[in-house]
């Protein structure tokens, strides 16, 4: 009896007591059913949510704390949770190329304080470059701006650049030319 008492971490007497006494259902008796706080507003909640799924919870919450809610958030949350439409997420197109075409550029603008000369605070930008098919990326890292393409010419056959910003296109005056890209349009190389 003294190491079950040990290992269950009760006294001898209650041990012995549930022994005896077999196993036992435990008889719970039901709750008394309470009024919720949210009760009167759930009705006013379902029409605003299913005419404007969007709306937050927090808007939702400042709305019906005017006519006197004053419950939780997170008990509103809840039911909001119930109420609310299921979202459908969003098609997104994926974007193949065969193999040796495009490659995604991207260019970093940073400002950097380098150790051997300290209170001087230089631009570097950061040009990171993953090859089409292959997904070899190419990074560097450059004082000035310059023509991306130059870094993918050694491994070979890039036909097009797909820049993810326009605004990363950044390219020295002299290499500026016709065939400027905007957003998510390749520039052709040779």
């Amino acid at each position: 009896m003294s190491a079950i008492s040990e290992r269950t971490g009760h006294d001898c007497k209650t041990a012995r007591k549930y022994i005896r006494q077999g196993l036992v259902a435990p008889k719970y008796k039901p709750r008394a059913p309470r009024a919720m706080l949210l009760e009167p507003f759930e009705s006013h909640l379902r029409e605003r949510v299913a005419a404007c799924p969007e709306l937050t919870g927090t808007r939702l919450l400042r709305e019906n704390r005017e006519p006197g809610y004053r419950g939780g958030k997170t008990a509103m949350y809840d039911f909001l949770r119930e109420v609310r439409p299921p979202v459908v997420p969003a098609f997104q197109a994926r974007f193949e190329t065969p193999a040796g075409r495009p490659a995604q550029v991207d260019v970093a603008e940073f400002r950097v304080e380098f150790a051997n000369e300290p209170g001087l605070e230089c631009k570097v930008w950061l040009l990171a470059m993953l090859l089409g098919q292959s997904r070899l990326t190419v990074g560097a890292v450059r004082d000035a701006p310059g023509p991306a393409h130059r870094l993918a010419l050694p491994h070979g056959g890039l036909r097009a650049l797909r820049w993810r910003n326009a605004r990363d296109r950044v390219r020295p005056q002299e290499d500026r030319g016709a065939g400027r890209a905007g957003r998510g349009q390749a520039h052709r190389l040779g």
